[in-house]
């Protein structure tokens, strides 16, 4: 599936909306990364663990980036 392709936008763009909004906000993140996932298993199936590993290292370097990031005060 590509992004320009008919069912693309017209069965899986407006599905993965719908759903996005009518999940409760806790639950969206989670939901974005298996849509995601779901996209590009359409198109090629191997490349998932790839995905799920980069995934995976990302947000653990995010995570232990966090404590170092610098404290942002805001004004006003």
């Amino acid at each position: 599936m590509v992004f320009n392709s008919a069912i693309f936008l017209i069965c899986f763009l407006p599905l993965f909306f719908l759903c996005y909004y009518l999940l409760p906000a806790w639950f969206r993140n989670a939901f974005l990364l298996v849509g995601s996932l779901g996209f590009y298993a359409w198109g090629d199936p191997g490349n998932i663990l790839l995905l799920l590993a980069a995934s995976a290292a990302t947000y653990g370097f995010g995570r232990a980036m966090a404590p170092s990031a610098p404290k942002v005060r805001r004004l006003g």
